[in-house]
């Protein structure tokens, strides 16, 4: 649903998906008056969220229009749908409006129409003529949008255009697993023994952005904990003999690690540590601290 309201016309040519024209000027009936009218609608995705505003431009008296969407786009096929949506609201207006093709068009086909949308959001002031007996307002300078070169000195330059959308918010994800099980194994100077185990592990990350973004994470900070009870029991009789009946006794080990980094779309370099906790002889009492 497309709604009027005020804001910023400005694009960034970068995050365009979609610019689409009316064919022609309609007549429309505004406070009791006939004036003649154009339209533009275009879309913009800038990798997280999109916008999607149709303008109506009335020629004389100069006026703009401006209509969003409600409806939250956080796809580019939101994108789209959306697009096909405005070009629906357009011609309940009574508008006919061109095919809203961007990005497979020619470098030089995107600033003409980048161009011609810029030449229908702006109004130009009036300007006043003076003379010795009579001073009084021109009328504001209002070309019908055309398609042509942008021109050497235009007062808006692509490079200075801007996007209404808010600088991204960094991705947080978290993950919580449990694990259990039992496993044989042994020390290379002790008994070989049976252990049983059941634990808990939670993962956190914040990124710059989101994972699936095509230019990837950006910085990235991971946090991981692990707790896990262990029960160990003797797999067999001791090669050793009787001083190697003796096993760690019943207890919970935990561990952590924690690193950080930069992560692109093909290439990453991250640093960080674990900490653990473990056996280191079977006759300990007390689990030693590895890194």
């Amino acid at each position: 649903m497309f709604s009027k309201t005020d804001g910023p016309t400005a694009l960034r040519a970068d995050l365009v998906r979609a610019l689409s024209f009316s064919h022609d000027r309609i007549e429309r009936l505004v406070q009791g008056a006939t004036v003649a009218s154009l339209a533009a609608l275009a879309a913009v995705w800038n990798g997280r969220k999109g916008h999607v505003a149709l303008i109506v431009r009335d020629v004389e008296p100069a006026a703009i229009e401006r209509y969003v969407s409600s409806a939250p786009i956080l796809s580019e096929s939101d994108v789209d749908a959306i697009v096909e949506e405005g070009l629906a609201f357009a011609e309940s207006l009574g508008f006919s409006m061109d095919a809203p093709e961007y990005e497979i068009l020619s470098i030089e086909e995107r600033d003409a129409r980048i161009y011609r949308w810029n030449k229908l959001r702006k109004i130009r002031p009036a300007s006043r003529v003076e003379s010795n007996e009579d001073s009084s307002p021109s009328v504001p300078a209002l070309e019908a949008p055309e398609l042509a070169p942008v021109p050497s000195g235009y007062e808006i330059e692509l490079e200075d255009l801007a996007v209404p959308s808010p600088p991204p918010a960094p991705e947080f994800e978290a993950e919580l697993d449990s694990s259990g099980g039992s496993t044989v194994g042994g020390w290379s100077c002790g008994p070989a023994a049976r252990v049983n185990y059941a634990g808990m592990h939670g993962r956190a990350q914040i990124a710059e952005r989101h994972r699936h973004d095509p230019k990837g994470p950006g910085y990235t900070a991971e946090l991981g904990v692990g707790a896990e009870s262990q029960n160990n029991s003797l797999a067999g009789i001791p090669r050793c003999g009787p001083e190697c009946a003796h096993l760690p006794p019943d207890r919970v080990l935990w561990a952590g690690q924690l690193r950080a980094g930069y992560r692109s779309e093909d290439l990453g370099l991250m640093i960080g540590s674990t900490l653990y906790q473990g056996w280191y002889r079977h006759s300990d009492d007390t689990p030693t601290l590895g890194w």
